[in-house]
């Protein structure tokens, strides 16, 4: 016997858990098998905020908030940080937010062409994500690792070269590298 349209419906319906801050689907449609959820979050008033707060910037920046951009947006959006992709890897890991790699290289990637976020290139294997993205520039500590933000009317560029032909100046910014003295 064929079961009725409409109890077929009702079998592909997911389910849907709403709590203070998290959203979960308890259904896959593409695969057809339940989500890992980590569960409904115990979350202050400040958090809700604060999360709600990301997801407008995101929403604003033209980016779907996901879960996992939702939670790299509120450890990288929240104030004036130098972050790494691995030590945010190890924020996430700490706050037992499961998260691959290559999520959140995709997910900072994403952000700095959005302008969220702006990548500082220190050298070939060293990238810091700066949240403040208007124009300034920055001291590197070679020894800690530490970047720190030079205002951009501290830095006078005064002659740099002529662009090669059929381009323009973009911007100009300024990594001085420091070492301490003692």
């Amino acid at each position: 016997m064929e079961p009725k349209p409409d109890l077929l419906a009702k079998e592909r319906k997911p389910s849907v858990e709403v709590t203070s801050t998290s959203l979960t689907c308890h259904h896959d449609r593409h695969r057809g098998r339940p989500r890992r959820s980590s569960g409904p979050r115990s979350t202050s008033a400040d958090e809700t905020v604060e999360r709600m707060n990301v997801r407008m910037r995101l929403l604003e920046a033209g980016i779907s908030p996901t879960i996992q951009r939702l939670e790299i947006g509120r450890i990288v959006l929240r104030g004036p940080l130098h972050i790494s992709a691995d030590n945010l890897y190890h924020q996430l890991e700490n706050g037992s937010f499961p998260i691959s790699r290559a999520t959140i290289y995709n997910t900072l990637k994403l952000f700095v062409q959005k302008g969220l976020l702006r990548a500082i290139v220190v050298s070939p294997e060293r990238v810091f994500y700066d949240s403040t993205t208007g124009h300034h520039h920055h001291f590197y500590d070679v020894e800690t690792g530490e970047l720190i933000d030079i205002p951009a009317e501290e830095v006078t560029v005064t002659r740099y070269p002529t662009p090669p032909p059929d381009m323009r100046t973009e911007e100009v910014d300024v990594l001085i590298k420091v070492r301490r003295t003692a």
